[in-house]
């Protein structure tokens, strides 16, 4: 999740299993995480912003640590700045 808005709906970024050759793809491991987490390498992509309703989210794989979230915040500004 990257923000979580006022009323029913969140902003997530994009996670995938599929190596994405772009300037933006973060890479995610199982160290990344504080509990549980995904058993693949995946990345995170900032420059794939959607919005949706909490309602559909069935469940959560894990809690990303602090320090990956940065990284995701600041990827962000640099595509929002440019």
């Amino acid at each position: 999740m990257v923000a979580n808005l006022l009323g029913d709906d969140i902003i997530l970024s994009q996670i995938t299993s599929e190596a994405r050759k772009d300037n933006y793809a973060i890479q995610l491991t199982k160290n990344d995480f504080k509990e549980k987490g995904l058993n693949l390498i995946s990345y995170i992509r900032p420059n794939r912003l959607f919005t949706a309703e909490k309602s559909i989210i069935a469940y959560r794989v894990g809690f990303i640590m602090k320090e990956k979230i940065k990284e995701v915040e600041k990827a962000l500004i640099r595509i929002f700045q440019s």
